[in-house]
């Protein structure tokens, strides 16, 4: 079939040339869990949930009222996030947050959080707002929710470092402060723990393949840069160390917390409940920051995901489970969850779920040497699947379930395809424009699918009128 626009130049043309072009351009320690440091947020939903620790944050929102009477401060565009940074109303810590202790701890958060839509402020706002409280509760950090999306804007956490090792000078104290704040930040913008896992594609952090239900036997490779990511934590190993040293968002957090910005989620449609009548699910491309200061993919540019949220439901026997259809791509890197035991809006019913991807006709597909399942991640009884590799072009199934035929409750399930660095041009996403990516940047125009990276004039198309300004990248002009 014969490709025309103006260049008038057909397939085999087109390769040739490109090809003619091409021519002349010419170490992991073990994990020991339980430091002495915690970040108790809600990954233990039986404990967190509880009607005292429900009573606690009730009580926590009257002393931040009571104690504060000053002005509202300006709020924000109505996308948001206003955080108030209370150093006051905390008591059970002693740590002296002066005048510009106060002024850098917040300057040092307002950098972890630049490339998304947060907004600090010392002065209580009026309105929906979160607030951070310095100096309360017990050693280390407390988030009131995990809440995925971030639908309460009006939720709080606090973190307490007086006695933490090696917070003392004014520095440590600024660096540390704000570390913290911002992974429990992360905690009520819907991020988990597991999401310091990084660099996408390295997997987990090794050990942990135990903890999850069937064994992970994926890479385990993501401790180095882990540790430098705002959500790690001494319970999953990490010296407390590394938080007195400036930290920044994982990928797989700037996902979230892409997603907590604004995202249009997907209804759980009647008569999902076979193969034959799976749901077809339409990823969403977003462009999601690299917040990456060092390590593999630090100064590649920002990333590309397709994502799809799905608001679900189980009915027991009458609708026992939910298939979805995706179409994939040899080397797509997915990462999929379903949350009903986390957050706090799902818990009135939630369910005990599992998570399958199946091929077209309903067989598991390989993951890492075993089949596409898991039933329990890493913390709670909801599933997770790291960093799958779908093995060909065509389309695909997730298969929701739960543990008991009888289950009624609601779910969440999350699904990302990972595209990696969005830098114009490199189509083979390895951080760089060069003759590597001739090949699958012909493949794109030849399947016309749109890629942020393959749309070289950034009109929205693949197409040759891309090829142009494909060559002079290409050759440097």
């Amino acid at each position: 079939m014969r490709i025309t626009n103006r260049f008038n130049v057909d397939t085999a043309c087109l390769v040739t040339w490109l090809g003619l072009i091409a021519m002349v351009v010419a170490y992991q320690p073990s994990v020991v869990l339980g430091q002495n440091v915690s970040c108790e947020c809600c990954e233990n939903p039986r404990s967190q949930h509880s009607p005292e620790r429900q009573m606690y944050w009730q009580s926590l929102r009257r002393k931040i009222a009571d104690g504060h009477h000053e002005s509202a401060a300006q709020l924000g565009p109505n996308s948001t996030q206003m955080v108030f940074l209370d150093f006051d109303s905390g008591k059970d810590g002693n740590l002296d947050y002066t005048p510009a202790i106060r002024d850098a701890v917040q300057t040092e958060l307002e950098r972890i959080c630049e490339r998304f839509d947060v907004s600090f402020t010392q002065t209580m706002p009026s309105g929906e707002f979160s607030t951070l409280v310095f100096n309360e509760g017990g050693l280390g950090g407390l988030a009131e929710d995990i809440d995925f999306r971030n639908l309460n804007r009006s939720d709080n956490a606090i973190l307490n470092l007086d006695g933490a090792p090696d917070v003392s000078t004014d520095e440590s104290i600024v660096i540390a402060s704000a570390n913290v704040a911002a992974h429990e930040l992360g905690h009520i913008l819907g991020l988990r723990h597991d999401d310091m896992f990084g660099p996408i594609g390295a997997g987990i952090l090794a050990g942990f393949d135990q903890f999850l239900n069937p064994a992970y036997t994926g890479p385990q490779n993501a401790f180095t840069e882990a540790q430098d990511h705002i959500m790690a934590t001494p319970g999953f190993g990490i010296p407390f160390a590394m938080f007195i040293q400036p930290s920044w968002f994982s990928e797989r957090s700037s996902v979230k917390l892409t997603i907590a910005e604004n995202f249009q989620t997907i209804l759980d449609l009647d008569g999902n409940d076979s193969l034959a009548t799976a749901q077809p699910l339409e990823f969403s491309v977003r462009s999601i920051p690299n917040t990456i200061v060092a390590g593999q993919n630090a100064g590649t540019g920002d990333f590309v995901a397709g994502v799809a949220v799905v608001e679900g439901s189980l009915n027991g026997m009458i609708d026992g489970q939910d298939y979805f259809r995706i179409d994939g791509r040899a080397g797509d890197l997915l990462n999929l969850a379903i949350l009903s035991n986390v957050p706090d809006r799902l818990q009135v019913n939630p369910i005990d779920p599992n998570l399958a991807v199946l091929d077209a006709s309903g067989n598991f597909v390989d993951y890492y040497g075993s089949d596409a399942f898991n039933e329990d991640e890493i913390k709670t009884p909801d599933s997770i699947m790291y960093d799958l590799i779908l093995p060909a072009d065509g389309q695909y199934i997730i298969k929701v379930d739960s543990q008991d035929d009888f289950d009624i409750g609601v779910y969440e399930l999350l699904v990302y395809r990972f595209d990696g660095n969005g830098i114009v041009g490199d189509v083979n996403c390895d951080g760089v424009v060069d003759l590597l990516d001739v090949g699958p940047f012909v493949d794109a125009i030849i399947a016309g699918e749109f890629s942020v990276k393959a749309d070289i004039n950034t009109d929205g198309s693949v197409n040759l009128e891309d090829v142009q300004p494909f060559v002079a990248l290409l050759i440097g002009q």
